[in-house]
């Protein structure tokens, strides 16, 4: 099932790469009438609103909704879309498909026609896109009509709003068709067959055969894969490829090949079926993965009936696979994305740990001892402020007074903007050193490998401050965890890991005490 937050990113991706390709340029006032190799060959009808309105049943939507948009997109949330319509054709001949793929820099001319509408919700949200492309662009006239075009980039690509809610992008010979005659029959065909789901794609191989032909002739070349050959091989025998997807019907996908004729479907068909076998075949491996996110059997279950009812079905030339939505599809997503995001969450808190440890290690490179116990400071003053440059945090580290206190003037302005690397709260941090008389490494005899050098501490009060935590105050930190919770550590060789209220009292004891000559060979 195609994600939709990747989709969304994919859409403002596109939308940032658009710009740049608005060129002004001279162009004939007389457009063409299409030929045949140069209509649209691909098609995407992307309902937002409908994929909106079905996403705010699963987790996660509020993310979507919050997708950070850039380029031409900045300041408009994906909420504020309707609709995209886009449509494109192939190039003219292999050879430019080769200088696409191989150049690393936008061609003279595009060697291929596009075009992308974009429908809004309202009039506001198109005046704010439209400000942002005419930001770095200038009008031009074309065939009478006025159009958006920048300074530089490939050319002749525009822009131009059509009414109050909707902008359109694309080549002149596109959006200039009153029309917008420029889809081949076989697309018109399939798009107005294909089911009037949220997301539909729709893509002619047949009009461009002989280009299709030549990129499988490379693609067999290159590839020393003969599975992977067999599988390239069959896009030959498709005319057309149409794949739908709905988050609220029963069916979340549908994905219908037809063939050139009854024979050419039989080798799509089985084609397809291998690959479905081999998902199949990998996923015990998936679910082992699922499994570590600790989500329920049920979940599992939905998962497995998911692969295990793929199966492909042919009648005359056209091969379909229909994705059904098995009960419960909603309640296990919603697991999952729960479940990802605590364990996202989780990464990025040891990873934090990590980068707070290689802080205070960087410090002791620089000056030669860590930053627990340095006497340059205020002694009220917390280690956190001495490694901020060391966290790429210099902005604040240079306005605060690092010989006065945290509660004098200069420095209390900033007791809410922690960085939000030692902790979620903008005021309280989540870590405390480890009091001891630690200074060089020298002074960790019992190995940097074995000592604790900070510890997670919901309680390690205002960052700021300069507040350690006693070995005596740490080991009553852990066994007072719940059973099953967890504290992240750091030792001295800045390595993280995780424990719990279970650790041996006497081998926390000894791990907290950086030279009590009882060295701890763990984890």
């Amino acid at each position: 099932m195609l994600s939709i937050q990747k989709f969304f990113c994919l859409l403002a991706l596109a939308g940032c790469s658009i710009v740049p390709l608005l060129v002004n340029s001279a162009v004939a006032q007389e457009i063409p009438e299409l030929t045949e190799r140069q209509k649209s060959v691909i098609l995407l009808d992307a309902r937002i609103d409908r994929i909106v309105e079905d996403a705010k049943k699963y987790e996660g939507f509020e993310g979507l909704e919050n997708l950070p948009m850039e380029g031409p997109f900045e300041g408009i949330k994906v909420t504020d879309l309707k609709r995209v319509f886009a449509s494109v054709s192939f190039p003219e001949d292999i050879q430019s498909v080769m200088a696409m793929a191989m150049v690393m820099r936008p061609p003279e001319k595009l060697p291929f026609d596009f075009f992308i509408r974009i429908e809004f919700n309202d009039a506001e949200q198109v005046e704010k896109f439209q400000s942002n492309i005419a930001a770095d662009s200038k009008t031009v006239e074309i065939g009478g009509k006025e159009f958006f075009a920048a300074d530089s980039g490939p050319s002749p690509a525009v822009a131009h709003r059509v009414n109050e809610t909707t902008f359109e992008f694309g080549t002149p010979d596109y959006c200039l068709q009153e029309k917008r005659e420029f889809f081949t029959d076989q697309i018109k065909a399939a798009y107005k067959a294909a089911p009037d789901e949220p997301v539909r794609l729709v893509i002619d191989l047949e009009t461009r055969a002989d280009l299709i032909r030549d990129v499988v002739d490379i693609g067999k070349q290159q590839m020393d894969n003969p599975v992977a050959v067999a599988y390239l091989e069959l896009i030959d025998n498709a005319k057309t490829i149409v794949f739908t997807q709905s988050l609220a019907s029963d069916t979340l996908a549908t994905l219908m090949i037809e063939g050139a004729n009854e024979a050419d479907a039989q080798e799509l068909k089985e084609g397809l079926e291998g690959l479905m076998g081999t998902a199949k075949i990998a996923m015990p491996a998936l679910l082992a993965n699922v499994r570590a996110a600790k989500v329920s059997e049920k979940t599992i279950g939905v998962l497995k009936t998911i692969v295990d009812d793929l199966e492909a079905t042919i009648e005359g030339n056209n091969v379909s696979i229909v994705l059904e939505k098995p009960e419960g599809f909603v309640e296990a997503v919603n697991e999952i994305q729960i479940a990802v995001r605590k364990q996202a969450k989780a990464v990025s808190k040891l990873n934090n740990f990590r980068q707070m440890g290689l802080a205070a290690l960087n410090y002791q490179s620089a000056f030669g001892e860590f930053p627990y116990n340095n006497e340059d400071t205020h002694k009220d003053l917390s280690w956190r402020v001495r490694v901020l440059p060391f966290l790429e945090e210099n902005e604040i580290f240079d306005q605060l007074k690092t010989d006065q206190s945290p509660e004098d003037e200069a420095n209390a302005k900033f007791a809410d903007q922690m960085p939000s690397l030692f902790g979620s709260d903008k005021k309280n941090a989540g870590v405390s050193w480890i009091k001891s008389k630690v200074k060089s490494f020298g002074d960790i005899t019992d190995g940097t490998s074995n000592t604790i050098m900070l510890i997670e501490n919901p309680n390690a009060g205002p960052w700021l401050k300069n507040t350690p935590l006693t070995a005596e105050d740490a080991i009553q930190l852990v066994s007072n965890l719940k059973d099953g919770e967890q504290l992240v550590i750091v030792l001295y060789d800045c390595s993280t890991h995780k424990i719990e209220n279970s650790i041996d009292k006497e081998t926390l004891k000894n791990l907290l005490d950086p030279a009590d000559g009882n060295a701890v060979n763990w984890p």
